[in-house]
């Protein structure tokens, strides 16, 4: 696919451009840096400790959020949806969703028991870390989630996830129903019930992707986490690393290392990989009797030595400036 400048920030204030992504039909931000969102004449800063819904229904056009020093924890008690950018319902943007937005930052820390379970979770708490919708493409960049239900759902034609780290995700840590194109990069997921899901629900009324349009994972980490669990024939339950459907995307995968611990309580069948998943550097760390339960596309190599992980994910921590975590 061309890879080609196609606007700049901003009308020409800051130099990086938005970049077609490589197997999408739409405008990314592949080069446009944190720094760059940051130095732009339109950012709104917030910091501090946030016990209540941070919400901008309509946020205008080329705007950055600095949320670098902000704290929530309004969620699940006060909101489930702590920061949300934006308004989707259904799968749909309503009204005229804004234009090459970035989010930088963010620290949301949900408040409820870990004890609870999924079911508990699901019916009670059913929320996103960060919901966001977008025209063309956004970026989120750097924001930290832990302990909510769902990490991160975009809503939109695409988006760019970097630099995520999220922790103790009840459900998906990216909840990526409305079937919006993407990458996610160099990012560190350390505890998901469920990786990635593309599944929209029976109330969304999704429109198919454009053929060559795909869903990019590159230098991810992953690690599906056993979690208390009502149905599951052990205490603690995972869901899959992919959730898919009719309705998703191609997926790619690159550079990435998974850890996945026991057989989904979806069964054997959901640990399949979507069907025509590209996958090129990636390695499976798998601790579960036997084989891993599923095939495995080209590109992808099994490991037992559980070392690889956490070698990545010290790594990682270390390169974002987290002390353990």
């Amino acid at each position: 696919m061309l890879v080609a400048a196609v606007a700049a920030l901003v009308g020409g204030s800051v130099g990086a451009a938005w970049m077609v992504a490589a197997g999408s039909s739409s405008g990314g931000p592949l080069g446009v840096t944190a720094q760059d969102c940051v130095a732009r004449p339109r950012t709104v800063r917030m910091q501090g400790g946030h016990g209540t819904q941070y919400k901008i229904d309509r946020p205008p056009d080329r705007v950055t959020y600095d949320l670098r020093g902000l704290r929530s924890t309004a969620s699940p008690y006060q909101t489930l949806y702590p920061l949300s950018f934006g308004i989707a319902r259904r799968g749909r943007s309503v009204g005229r969703p804004a234009a090459e937005v970035c989010v930088v930052g963010g620290t949301v820390l949900g408040q409820q028991p870990r004890t609870l379970t999924w079911q508990q979770v699901k019916e009670r708490y059913d929320g996103d870390g960060l919901r966001i919708d977008g025209r063309g493409w956004y970026i989120v960049d750097g924001l930290r989630v832990d302990n909510v239900e769902d990490g991160l759902a975009p809503f939109g034609d695409g988006f760019l996830g970097r630099n995520l780290y999220f922790t103790f995700i009840r459900d998906d840590c990216i909840e990526n129903d409305a079937v919006a194109g993407g990458h996610v990069v160099d990012s560190l997921f350390d505890g998901c019930f469920m990786g990635l899901s593309e599944r929209p629900p029976k109330d969304f009324t999704p429109s198919r992707p454009p053929a060559e349009e795909t869903f990019t994972l590159d230098g991810v980490l992953l690690r599906l986490q056993p979690m208390p669990h009502e149905e599951a024939s052990a205490a603690l339950a995972n869901g899959q690393l992919l959730k898919w459907s009719e309705w998703a995307n191609r997926l790619v995968l690159r550079n990435c290392v998974f850890l996945v611990e026991q057989e989904s309580s979806n069964g054997r069948d959901a640990m399949q990989f979507p069907p025509g998943t590209v996958a090129e550097n990636v390695t499976l760390v798998w601790t579960g009797p036997g084989d891993y339960p599923g095939p495995l596309p080209a590109g992808v190599t099994v490991t037992r030595d559980s070392s690889v992980w956490y070698a990545a994910r010290t790594a990682w921590l270390r390169r974002h400036g987290y002390d353990g975590g």
